[in-house]
């Protein structure tokens, strides 16, 4: 699979958006949702925005990660809403504290995921470069992406090795070791290899710093971008500074 195929898929998407707007909107929506205003003067509107980065997911078809993000989102801010708070339960302790890790992280994590698997290399790499960032800083970070998407392949192959293997973790549940045996030494493996092919295809690309590069990427900011960036950081403004 070629990395295009393997961040769009089949190209089909009704939200095109660029990786500067993406990287923004993570960004300001999850110092929003961080803030512990927005969460206990706004429940409905946090709850609103939080929901954002689940629609983007179901816009790459992502089904199973958007539903459960939903699921976990609509449950702990149902638990901080309505479950009575003038106890003093230590089950109900953990409750609110596993309801607010979900609120205030899940959303910025999913954001982020996002972010990272709806974004080629090319596109990531010159949207960079137009923020006139340093090649010192865009080469390790095109390299580190790179990486990812080649270990979530290869961490994708040894699990369906392990199934056809009959080695799923209910199976092992009892003996851990196993486990580690057949999935973690495979993956260090092949993260030392992944590693040295990586390495080797940022120097073939020539991605030397100081050196200009041509580009097949047609990363630019449309008007939908703009609304986008104006709107998430009208909120962080307004809901997190002035309010």
């Amino acid at each position: 699979m070629s990395e295009r195929e393997f961040v769009n898929k089949n190209f089909k998407h009704i939200i095109n958006i660029d990786f500067r707007t993406k990287l923004l909107m993570t960004m300001f929506l999850s110092l929003t949702v961080l803030s512990g205003k927005v969460q206990y003067r706004y429940p409905i509107f946090l709850f609103a925005i939080s929901v954002v980065p689940y629609l983007l997911l179901l816009d790459i078809r992502e089904y199973g990660k958007c539903i459960k993000g939903l699921v976990l989102t609509s449950a702990a801010w149902a638990v901080s809403e309505f479950l009575p708070k003038n106890t003093d339960s230590f089950l109900q302790g953990i409750l609110y504290m596993a309801a607010a890790i979900v609120i205030r992280m899940l959303p910025g994590i999913m954001a982020g995921y996002y972010t990272f698997i709806s974004t080629s290399m090319s596109d990531m790499t010159e949207s960079l470069r137009r923020m006139h960032m340093p090649d010192a800083f865009i080469i390790p970070v095109s390299v580190m992406f790179r990486f990812f998407y080649s270990i979530r392949e290869d961490y994708k192959n040894i699990n369906e090795a392990m199934k056809m293997h009959g080695l799923t973790f209910i199976k092992n549940i009892t003996d851990p070791a196993r486990i580690l045996e057949y999935k973690l030494v495979p993956l260090l493996v092949c993260s030392m290899r992944t590693a040295d092919d990586v390495a080797v295809c940022a120097m073939t690309r020539g991605m030397v710093p100081g050196s200009k590069r041509s580009s097949i990427s047609n990363a630019r900011l449309k008007v939908l971008d703009y609304i986008i960036m104006f709107l998430f950081a009208g909120i962080f403004i307004y809901f997190v500074i002035f309010n």
